[in-house]
């Protein structure tokens, strides 16, 4: 599983602050600083989720790939919102508690997998 806890720590040393700037963008309901940036993160994390099948992990750890995989779905329909902000705090929202589910879930399997 070390392999995992490396692609993870590639992840989070590209999308650093990523987390941050979801919440900050959720919490002061503004997406103007974080709009340019969806599809780059949505990039970032369909690369991860690609790292990850491409290792061909246990079953067990399907779920929090499962998890991961919408979160790069909720950034892919962030990005792709023709700007409408409504729209993509809905789909930041979706992204952060895909997120945090998936890092319950790598924390439960004894792996540190945030971002």
């Amino acid at each position: 599983m070390s392999r995992v806890g490396d692609v993870c720590e590639g992840r989070s040393n590209r999308m650093v602050g990523v987390n941050d700037m979801i919440n900050e963008a959720i919490a002061t309901q503004d997406v103007s600083r974080v709009e340019e940036h969806l599809e780059t993160w949505h990039d970032f994390q369909q690369a991860f989720v690609n790292q990850l099948y491409a290792l061909n992990l246990p079953d067990d750890v399907s779920s929090a790939r499962g998890q991961e995989e919408e979160a790069s779905n909720s950034l892919q329909f962030a990005a792709e919102s023709g700007g409408d902000p409504d729209a993509i705090l809905e789909n930041l929202i979706s992204a952060q508690t895909e997120l945090s589910s998936a890092s319950a879930e790598w924390s439960a399997l004894g792996i540190s997998c945030t971002l």
